[in-house]
């Protein structure tokens, strides 16, 4: 066969596999302009493949200039670092919604986002992979709020660890309960898995044996000493498992009212980030 028929053959097959796949497959060149723009691109954006290659990606989305994003893409192309983006935050800065149905209505998507590094002959390349996770997002939030309002209303922590425990059979994130002063009043099971300490080991023990010195800091600066936390925030952060090891967590931050209304808890959702 002609190496050059060949050639032109597998390209074929590998853009017809990448418009395949359920994910968003965005591919940027070093100046940030688009080269390559998959199907799922086209479903959910409505910005077809020939409207969009050839154009730079802060010209199709305007609302991500100076975001966390466009740092992740500056440190993508210049560090060569890639960078996990939860659906937690990404609402902030884009936002894709599911195409209209024949009732007349859209769902915005509920988005994680990769940003990775890809280095080919000596170029340097930005991939942005984008998936859906509407499902999972929206089961975690009814989940989440189902245990906070039994924990302002009945303030019963046998029914919050029940949930919690639902909680942690349908996700890998660990939720917790501290006290203003930094104590561990309620961890869920899913700590033995992601982070090797059972949660007796866990409860009734101040968060900052669990962290590093200066993320403690951190936390206790942000969060102990917060007195008024009107809505939900975000944090990174490191904690320690039971083999010494740093795992890095992004957590959201609520703080509710436990049995009464003077006696303020925070609930942290907390999700290991996994970067390459």
């Amino acid at each position: 066969m002609n190496a050059e028929i060949k050639r032109i053959m597998e390209e074929n097959i590998y853009l017809t596999a990448l418009d395949s796949i359920n994910d968003g497959i965005v591919l940027l060149d070093i100046n940030f302009d688009v080269i390559l723009w998959n199907q799922w691109m086209k479903k959910y954006t409505l910005i077809s493949k020939e409207d969009a290659e050839g154009r730079n990606i802060l010209d199709l989305f305007p609302q991500i200039k100076d975001t966390f994003l466009h740092f992740s893409l500056y440190q993508a192309r210049n560090s060569g670092h890639s960078q996990y983006h939860s659906h937690n935050f990404t609402d902030s800065y884009l936002t894709l919604s599911q195409p209209m149905s024949i009732f007349g209505t859209e769902t915005n998507l509920k988005i994680d986002m990769n940003v990775v590094p890809i280095k080919l002959k000596k170029l340097n390349y930005t991939m942005i992979q984008i998936r859906d996770v509407t499902i999972t997002a929206n089961r975690e939030k009814s989940l989440l709020d189902q245990i906070s309002k039994n924990i302002e209303v009945e303030g019963q922590l046998h029914q919050t660890e029940f949930l919690c425990r639902f909680l942690s059979v349908n996700s890998n994130e660990i939720i917790a309960m501290i006290d203003v002063n930094g104590y561990i009043r309620y961890v869920s099971p899913a700590c033995s898995s992601i982070l090797g300490f059972e949660k007796e080991e866990m409860q009734n023990k101040k968060i900052s044996e669990f962290t590093e010195e200066q993320d403690w800091i951190r936390i206790e600066k942000f969060l102990i000493k917060q007195h008024d936390l009107q809505h939900p925030m975000l944090l990174r952060h490191n904690l320690i498992d039971a083999g010494k090891h740093a795992i890095e967590f992004e957590t959201i931050v609520k703080q509710v009212f436990y049995t009464n209304p003077d006696e303020k808890v925070f609930i942290l959702n907390s999700r290991s980030v996994i970067t390459d």
